[in-house]
């Protein structure tokens, strides 16, 4: 599939039932209850964190060993300035609304991909299947090639 699976699901279905989703994983696990995914809403840092992520191993990728050490204090500088950016983007609601739904898949994948797969597998309803659009076509796929 080119997507992963837990963002389809972040993608097609309500957060309602994402948050079904996760209450079962919980539960199953011996965790109270959330009450709400207000936790999944991105923070300046995470997003700081994730863009940092991108361009670090392209800052490393081109610049030798030994001469890293010298450019670390810019590097701090960066990755402030990318804090101020992402806060503005949350502040002013700049962002896409992919990025919630990237974090609502990490809460989903968080649970442990055995776990979740199969709490989704026993809660979503055929429509709900249906929605996931690669997912239907790869079991329709799984069950023509088995029959």
């Amino acid at each position: 599939m080119d997507e992963d699976f837990e963002f389809l699901i972040a993608d097609k279905l309500g957060e309602q039932r994402i948050l079904e989703i996760i209450n079962q994983c919980r539960k199953l696990q011996g965790e109270s209850r959330l009450n709400n995914l207000d936790e999944a809403n991105l923070t300046s840092e995470q997003i700081k964190s994730a863009w940092w992520k991108k361009i670090n191993d392209e800052i490393n990728a081109d610049i030798a060993d030994e001469h890293r050490p010298q450019i670390k204090g810019k590097k701090n500088e960066i990755k402030r300035i990318l804090n101020e950016i992402a806060q503005e983007a949350i502040d002013n609601d700049y962002l896409f609304p992919t990025a919630r739904k990237k974090k609502l898949a990490r809460k989903i994948q968080n649970q442990t991909k055995p776990l979740a797969g199969r709490v989704i597998g026993d809660l979503l309803t055929l429509e709900e299947i249906r929605q996931l659009d690669e997912v239907f076509t790869a079991l329709n796929n799984l069950i023509e090639l088995a029959g």
